[in-house]
Order: C-alpha cells, then structure tokens, then sequence
C-alpha cells in the first residue's frame, strides 16, 4: 500500500522520511525501504528532466546500496479508458526501468508491475484529470 503524500509530508516532519529533489518525498520504509515517486504528463510515458533525475538518484542508491530487488509499479490517473490506462501505467514502468538499467541497476532484481488506474495516491472519480496519480512508483529494498 503507498503512503499518501499528506502522510509522507508527515513523516518528514516527524523525522521519518527527508524531502527529496524538487519535493518529491523519499520516505524510508521500516523495513529500511526506499521510494521515488516519478511523475508524468498526461498521456504520456516519457520521462522529463526531473523524472529523470529522480530515476537516476533511485538507481544511484540500488547500486551504491546493493538492493537485493527494486520495484517499478506504474500508475495513471482515471482520464479515459481503464484499459489504456493499464497500458500506459505499464508503459512507465517499463520507462522508468530501462533507464534504472542503463544507470546500472541489475535487470534481474527490478519487477515491473503496472497498476492502472487502482491504488492511486489520491483517489478521484472517473475522467477527474489527477497529476500527482500519473506516476511510477520506485521501492528500493
């Protein structure tokens, strides 16, 4: 289950977790976890300069860190069709993952999951336009 960012801003404030670049909150999980939320445009499953940048600090810690697996999961807002939305999700996982490898990170310990539309970190109604439910979700264990 992710945190939602209200929760995550939280934890920062509590000590829990460090704000990251441009905001993005890195938490740590208890289980000494890492997570990058990667944003997205609408429609879209190409990476910006600042999603890059959070991707390539994600795949710094992978390998300065040895993680044994990192998670990928992609997301999309509820805008059109369930099932593009489910493609595109997976669209930006796979993004999100490529560049991992390319910055090192070991093929065989990345999963890629695609969630579409379901567990999103803020919840909307159908066709609702949500930036902050257009991302992929990185856990660095």
């Amino acid at each position: 289950m992710r945190l939602p960012m209200a929760i995550g801003m939280a934890l920062a404030l509590a000590g829990c977790a460090q704000p990251g670049p441009e905001g993005i909150i890195d938490y740590v999980h208890g289980d000494n976890a890492r997570s990058y939320i990667v944003g997205f445009q609408p429609g879209s499953a190409k990476l910006d300069k600042e999603s890059v940048k959070v991707v390539t600090d994600a795949a710094t810690d992978a390998v300065k860190y040895h993680a044994a697996l990192v998670v990928i999961t992609g997301h999309a807002d509820r805008v059109g069709p369930k099932d593009q939305n489910q493609e595109l999700s997976r669209r930006r996982a796979l993004a999100v993952r490529r560049l991992m490898e390319s910055e090192g990170v070991n093929r065989r310990i990345i999963t890629v999951k695609a969630a579409g539309e379901d567990d999103q970190l803020v919840p909307t109604d159908d066709n609702v336009p949500a930036p902050t439910n257009r991302n992929a979700e990185i856990i660095i264990r």
